[in-house]
This record gives structure tokens, C-alpha cells and sequence, in this order.
């Protein structure tokens, strides 16, 4: 018996392919990372597509694909059935995620019933509000945390509770200085690859992405379920969690830094607090605005270490120190005299290249 899964005879594969598309006379549209046409084909004309030019962004011609390009692959298709056309009819509108670039297959749908075509449009709209909470949800606290709630793994109790967790607070050295002697582009251009650089590192290690305010960001870790990717048990612990993105933050630093060196750009490095403790946790906010975030002494206590880390440098407190087994060898004594506090602190200090 032949595997199914045996590719299709030549012959038999052509014709396949030329009766479905004069079935159902797709066109497609390749667009780009940044939104733009690369290319266009097929019974363009039949989705008041004939106009297209390469090189323009694609929601000129489809705006229901605003917010939903680019895809992330890999990924399955994404379908957003009956879109009216400008002739009056409907086609299936897939998105497939390509090799840095998206397809838009547009396909003729037969819709029978007008009841069918209104139940659809709205089952549309549900859809693409859906994958567009989806993709925000995921840009700001990362793909594993937007999948939990949405399907309700991970509750945001907006009356709060008192949770254990790790707190990371990273801030950029300096960068106030270097934003008065640059222009308003330069600065952001450069912000956002820092954050880049300072973000990613926390989601990667299972990290919540409390705050970005600025040039500094602040994460927790040990809020929600976390299973490293390479099996080992040891890293499901916040405080090593912690440290661990903490000490991939300051490597991309390292590397960022390294490519400014070789043209000629300046140079800049973080300072990072980590400290371990009961937190509360919980949604703030008004009736317009809300947002779920972490509060408490243990909050405050990382901002505090890491305004007195060095450039290159990584501290935390005693009881993320007491978690880290053979990793907490590396760190120095250091008392330190903080701010609100009267007596001094005792914290531990690893430096890193900067």
C-alpha cells in the first residue's frame, strides 16, 4: 500500500492545481516585514485588487490586515472567512506566515444564505479582535503569558494576593546624559534596541514584564508556571530565573556594545537589582485604564540595589543570594546603606563586562 503522504504525480499534481484555481480563482499578495507589497497575482481584479503596486503597504488595499501583519513563525495559517469585495461578493482571506515575509491568499467564498453571511461578519469580528488582543497581549508580556490567559490558565485577580517571586530591575547607566546630546531620533532608535536587548531575556526565562518606564524595565519571576525548554528543574526557581536572564541581559549589552565600538558609537551599560520575597500582586488602574502589576517592600528594595550597581553589574539581597547554590559562589559581600533604611543592608554583587 502506497504511503498518503507520498508527493502527488506531476501530472495528477498539475491538474489538481489547475482545477482549484479555476474554482475557486484565488490571488495572492506577498508583503514584506514593514507591511509592504513585494508581490501580487492571480484574479487580482476579482477582489478589487487590480490596483496594487509593489512597494506600497498592503492595508491601502485590505485595512482589515491592520494589526494582524506581521505573522510569527513558524505558525499555522490564519483564516478570516467572507470579506465583502468591492463587486459585492465575498472571499476567504487566509494570512500564512512565509521566510521573512507574509502571504494573503484571497480565495471566492459561496455563501448561500444572507442569514449566514450576517452570522459570519460577526463571527469575524470576535476573530480578528481576538488574534489582535492576542498578538498586543503577547508584545508586552510575551507568547507563553498571552496564551495562558487567554484560554484561563493564569488569572489576574483584580482584588489581589500575596505571592512569593523574584523582582529584576535593570536600568540603562547614564542614557539622560546621552539623550540631551543626541537628537530625538537617535534616542529612540537607540532605546528601543536597549529594551529589545533588556526585555527579551526576562520573557525568555518566564518572566512577567511588569514596566517599562523609560530606560529601565522591571520584571518578576515565579508568578506564572514556568518549564525551561531544556528540562532542567533547577531553573524553574524564580531566583535563578532571575539571575539567569539577568546575566543574558548583560551578555546582549556586551554584544550590542561590542558593534558600536566597531562603528564608532558610544558605548552604554546597565545596572541590575534582583531581590526574592512576598509580594502583592494584582490589577490597577481606573475604569479606562488598568494594568496588572506587582507591589511591595521587595519591589522597592531592587530599585534600591539597582541604582547602587555599577555599570556591568548585578546585585541582589540576601534571600535570593540563599537560593543559588553553587551560582551564589560568584557574588561578593557588599554592605550597602540604602536609601529609607537606617541600618546597613547586606547584599551581593557579581560584576560582568560592560
Amino acid at each position: 500500500m502506497r504511503n498518503p503522504a507520498e508527493a502527488w504525480p506531476a501530472a495528477a499534481a498539475d491538474y489538481l492545481n489547475r482545477l482549484l484555481r479555476e474554482q475557486f480563482r484565488p490571488a495572492f499578495l506577498q508583503v514584506d516585514a514593514d507591511g509592504n507589497l513585494m508581490a501580487a497575482g492571480g484574479a487580482l481584479e476579482l477582489y478589487g485588487l487590480s490596483a496594487v503596486q509593489v512597494g506600497a503597504p498592503i492595508v491601502d488595499y485590505l485595512p482589515l490586515l491592520m494589526g494582524l501583519l506581521p505573522l510569527q513563525p513558524p505558525g499555522d495559517p490564519f483564516l478570516v472567512p467572507w470579506v465583502n469585495t468591492e463587486s459585492g461578493g465575498y472571499m476567504d482571506v487566509h494570512l500564512l506566515p512565509g521566510d521573512r515575509c507574509d502571504f494573503v491568499i484571497c480565495v471566492e467564498a459561496l455563501v448561500e444564505r444572507q442569514e449566514r453571511v450576517a452570522w459570519q461578519q460577526k463571527g469575524n469580528e470576535l476573530a480578528l479582535t481576538k488574534h489582535r488582543q492576542a498578538q498586543l497581549l503577547e508584545s508586552h508580556v510575551g507568547k507563553y503569558v498571552a496564551e495562558e490567559v487567554l484560554r484561563g490558565g493564569f488569572a489576574l485577580h483584580e482584588e489581589g494576593e500575596r505571592r512569593e517571586a523574584s523582582l529584576l530591575f535593570c536600568d540603562i547607566r547614564g542614557f539622560t546624559t546621552f539623550a540631551e546630546r543626541h537628537p530625538p531620533q537617535v534616542v529612540f532608535q537607540t532605546l528601543n534596541q536597549l529594551l529589545q536587548a533588556m526585555v527579551q531575556p526576562i520573557l525568555d526565562h518566564g518572566g512577567w514584564l511588569d514596566k517599562i518606564a523609560g530606560d529601565a524595565v522591571y520584571g518578576a519571576f515565579g508568578l506564572i508556571p514556568y518549564q525551561p525548554r531544556d528540562g532542567d528543574e533547577l531553573k524553574t526557581a524564580a531566583p535563578i530565573r532571575a539571575l539567569l536572564a539577568a546575566q543574558a541581559i548583560m551578555g546582549g549589552l556586551r554584544d550590542w556594545n561590542d558593534e558600536r565600538r566597531r562603528s564608532g558609537a558610544e558605548p552604554l551599560s546597565a545596572g541590575i537589582g534582583i531581590t526574592t520575597g512576598a509580594v502583592a500582586v494584582g490589577v490597577l488602574g481606573t475604569r479606562e485604564r488598568r494594568q496588572f502589576t506587582v507591589i511591595g517592600h521587595h519591589v522597592n528594595l531592587a530599585a534600591r540595589l539597582q541604582t547602587q550597581a555599577l555599570a556591568g553589574e548585578i546585585i541582589i539581597d540576601t534571600s535570593t543570594h540563599a537560593t543559588l547554590g553553587e551560582l551564589a559562589q560568584a557574588f561578593t559581600p557588599r554592605p550597602l546603606r540604602l536609601k529609607g533604611l537606617q541600618d546597613l543592608v547586606t547584599a551581593y554583587a557579581l560584576a560582568t563586562d560592560p
